[in-house]
């Protein structure tokens, strides 16, 4: 009777993994839905709970999610191929590499351990690499990331606004007790979050450039008054980064709008942030920009992690150590630590070796040759230069695939004011839906 009844399952669990799949594949939305809702929840739960533990090994629905996604990139790959032109082998060898560890990871190594180990890549790699083999026709496109970002932006500006009014504003370094049961800290969002928030002020920038609708210049320095106040220092970094990008490499027309925005930007953050509404905001802010505590920290970790790479030989230097071998290492004075480095280069280059991370660069690189060489949306540009320079204190999170993936594409998508209006009636269901039609030559 119990194996009739295992039977039942596994075949319910597939039949609904396929059904899964199919409304993925059919409508892409459902995949912006979970990122909204993943990302929305993020502060109060980090850790969703399982949706089932198969063998002592538990499964999440961001696993089902990134298995699923991947599946319709494989069947997508035309189109992935298009998206992505001479930055595609890269990435494909990223991804083969990262098999690659952890096949040897789970027949070396503890196999929950290693599952665990190459969640932390799968996630990302597989949402992007799905993102990526979307057809991201111009309508249908420029659809999704207008209401993405408008999506996003309000709700964590709402989940921040929540925060500070239930924790105050906190600092860096302090923690409190989430709903979930885990110290969180007592910043009002987390770094992904915040993350997120920028590249919406960004866009919403991009936006109001192009359509001079007030909607989004007001959105966008909202966005950014959120960010600053988030108190995520590598956000901030962020930030500046992109900024720098698009002044630099942008045309004249676009720096003086660029110019205007930032100081509108930092005259609207300073009379609030100055006013009499919040007056420890200033020194809370100004505690977290000159703690470097945390960065030391981490500096310490990734050292002595690349340091016990190169003492361990030629073979992990170059391929990196499998999956499950974990993170420990030494962090700062006698203190033992063992979660992953907050850093995805050292990350992927202790996994994967100084092979995978040179995929890794080579792909990035084409992607920004390539934006540079168009320059025909600035925004794109500013998208990946913000994941890039994210990658540096954090490892990707898996919430960055639809902008990513759209940044990415953008190359091949003309000026925002070339974009019908109107989309044809086959791209309305679901809010959009993503089908393959022929891309001119450019």
């Amino acid at each position: 009777m119990t194996s009739i009844w295992m039977v039942f399952l596994a075949t319910a669990a597939i039949t609904a993994f396929v059904l899964f799949t199919a409304v993925l594949k059919r409508w892409p939305s459902v995949g912006a839905f979970s990122v909204t809702l993943n990302l929305v929840v993020a502060w109060e739960i980090p850790n969703p709970p399982a949706l089932a533990n198969i063998g002592g090994t538990s499964v999440y629905y961001l696993d089902v999610l990134s298995v699923a996604a991947l599946a319709i990139a494989l069947l997508q790959s035309s189109s992935l191929a298009q998206n992505l032109r001479s930055a595609f082998w890269p990435w494909i060898g990223l991804g083969f590499l990262l098999l690659v560890s952890l096949t040897t990871g789970l027949l070396e190594n503890d196999f929950g351990k290693t599952v665990n180990e190459f969640r932390s890549f799968f996630h990302p790699y597989a949402t992007t690499t799905w993102a990526m083999s979307l057809a991201w026709n111009r309508a249908a496109a420029e659809s999704l990331i207008r209401k993405l970002t408008m999506t996003l932006g309000w709700f964590l500006t709402v989940v921040a606004g929540y925060h500070l009014a239930r924790y105050g504003l906190g600092s860096a370094s302090g923690f409190v007790d989430a709903a979930s049961g885990i110290e969180q800290t007592t910043r009002p969002l987390v770094s992904s979050q915040a993350l997120i928030v920028l590249l919406c002020s960004v866009l919403c920038f991009w936006y109001w450039r192009q359509s001079r609708r007030r909607i989004w210049f007001i959105s966008a320095l909202i966005f950014l008054l959120v960010v600053v106040v988030s108190q995520q220092r590598t956000v901030w970094a962020v930030g500046l980064a992109s900024v720098a990008v698009i002044f630099l490499f942008a045309r004249a027309g676009t720096k003086g709008i660029i110019a205007l925005f930032v100081f509108l930007s930092a005259w609207a953050v300073g009379i609030l942030l100055t006013g009499q509404f919040i007056p420890q905001v200033l020194a809370e802010l100004s505690n977290s920009a000159t703690d470097s505590g945390t960065y030391d920290a981490r500096v310490r970790s990734w050292t002595n992690l690349i340091n016990q790479s190169i003492s361990s030989g030629l073979s992990n230097i170059l391929f990196g150590q499998a999956m499950g071998v974990g993170f420990g290492r030494f962090e700062g004075a006698g203190r033992w630590v063992e979660f992953a480095p907050h850093n995805w280069y050292v990350t992927l280059y202790l996994r994967i070796g100084i092979i995978g991370l040179s995929m890794m660069a080579v792909f990035l690189l084409v992607v920004l040759a390539r934006l540079l060489r168009y320059r025909e949306n600035m925004a794109a540009l500013a998208v990946v230069s913000a994941v890039i320079v994210y990658g540096w204190s954090y490892s990707w999170p898996w919430y960055i695939s639809l902008f990513f993936a759209w940044a990415v594409s953008a190359i091949r998508t003309p000026q925002l004011d070339e974009v019908p209006m109107i989309m044809p009636k086959r791209h309305l269901e679901f809010g959009m839906s993503f089908t393959k039609e022929k891309r001119p030559n450019h």
